[in-house]
């Protein structure tokens, strides 16, 4: 996870040496010969830290036995844990810890936190451990702050409006992320994200970072108010999917890659289901579906969901799934797919089109059992990571051919086994290639 460690030591020894011209007064180290409260004075060379006091753990001064606990809320002006030659591990358990300034982490520093809340104004700097077990982690307050590498449970940047939080590790986030106020610079990073990404008033500068969301067997949301956009966005979810969701258009600047997982586009609002896109952005960006990914299409066609990819490549294994809810959708011939998934759910009689048209794709099932039908190739409640979950589709559900031949390498599945009707036009063909 540490992607510049000779930057980190580098940081915290420069911050180390400019503390020696601190004041006694401005210090306070940890010598923990009474017992392992941080609230008893005792415990410390100039009584216990608070919003003046920076707090030393580690030093010279460290000659009991006792590792420091949080025993109620607490408070320090900056944290520096074992950046000398003492193990230092501080306890903050479930108490609330606020850092007015920055918190380092040193080589020999440990940071426990579990089901509470640590409050940053300044910079985070990791060359140790952070251990966090259900809890969030805040940046708030005035002026810029930089993130180290860092294993986060939930993040929260909360700053001033004008002001950001750079990346400058790789960072990986066990739930969520939420950027309400100010901005997060990605810089040339990863984001991993396994929960949700939500931004209120904040604003995610990408750069050319890459963002990867790995929600396993569950849904990640991007819940924006404001138009976003990533360089690289990655879903790497088995079982699992990733909806962008509210009310604005996504934007790609580099590659959008599917591993695993499905992705979803049709977003949610509180009141009904919105289409948004997906726009490809850069120069040479790529849309790549890989094995075991899925995407979805709930527009009328694939180009209006997914715009201005220069490239899109559909690795064998993908499945692409027309799916939209009360709407005709047309599959996009320009397109070679390998699995083409049809769970369009629109309810009542379709109008327009001449049944002797139609192909009724569900009636080679009708009869059998469940099992039999579970059997079938691909089907997307097996286990290769796709993350699709059926639908319940109404009657008379149609998807249309227009405009030229559809090439399918494997299978056209009809995914929630209703009677998912395919039309036919102008004489267009459905090739299956199986087994290429």
């Amino acid at each position: 996870m540490k992607k510049n460690n000779l930057f980190v030591f580098s940081f915290l020894a420069i911050f180390f040496c400019l503390l020696t011209s601190l004041s006694i007064g401005q210090s306070t180290s940890w010598k923990g010969t009474k017992n392992n409260n941080w609230n008893d004075n005792r415990n410390w060379t100039n009584d216990r830290p608070n919003y003046s006091k920076t707090a030393i753990i580690g030093d010279a001064n460290f000659t009991g036995s006792f590792q420091p606990k949080l025993t109620k809320t607490s408070f320090c002006k900056n944290l520096l844990l074992g950046n000398d030659a003492t193990f230092a591990i501080l306890n903050s358990g479930n108490k609330k810890l606020f850092v007015k300034g920055d918190v380092l982490i040193g080589r020999k520093g440990k940071l426990k936190a579990h089901k509470n809340i640590i409050t940053v104004h300044g910079d985070w700097i990791n060359g140790g451990v952070y251990e966090a077990d259900n809890n969030t982690t805040i940046f708030k307050g005035d002026g810029n702050s930089n993130i180290d590498s860092t294993n986060f449970y939930n993040l929260i940047i909360n700053k001033n409006s004008n002001d950001t939080v750079f990346v400058i590790g790789n960072i990986d986030i066990k739930k969520n992320i939420s950027i309400l106020k100010g901005n997060l610079y990605g810089g040339d990073n990863e984001i991993t994200v396994a929960g949700h990404w939500t931004e209120v008033f904040g604003h995610y500068i990408s750069a050319v970072s890459k963002v990867i969301f790995t929600a396993n067997n569950a849904t990640s949301n991007i819940a924006i108010v404001t138009a976003e956009s990533f360089y690289d966005l990655i879903v790497d979810a088995p079982g699992g999917q990733l909806r962008p969701s509210k009310f604005k258009d996504l934007t790609i600047e580099n590659n959008f890659i599917i591993n695993e997982g499905l992705f979803d586009h049709k977003a949610t609002s509180f009141f009904t289901d919105i289409n948004k896109t997906v726009t490809g952005n850069g120069s040479n960006n790529l849309l790549q579906i890989r094995t075991n990914g899925s995407l979805a299409v709930n527009s009328e066609q694939f180009t209006e969901a997914y715009i201005g990819f220069e490239t899109i490549i559909l690795d064998t294994g993908s499945i692409v799934i027309y799916q939209a809810k009360d709407l005709i959708q047309i599959i996009d011939p320009s397109l070679v797919y390998w699995d083409l998934g049809l769970d369009n759910k629109k309810s009542g009689h379709h109008e327009g089109h001449d049944g002797d048209d139609e192909e009724d794709y569900d009636k080679d099932n009708k009869g059998k059992s469940d099992d039999h039908k579970k059997d079938k190739d691909h089907d997307l409640n097996d286990n290769h990571g796709h993350g699709y979950e059926h639908g319940n589709s109404g009657s008379g559900d149609a998807v249309k051919v227009l405009g030229g031949n559809v090439l399918v390498r494997n299978d056209v599945n009809n995914m929630d086994q209703s009677n998912v009707l395919l039309s036919l036009s102008n004489n267009n063909l459905i090739l299956l290639f199986i087994g290429i």
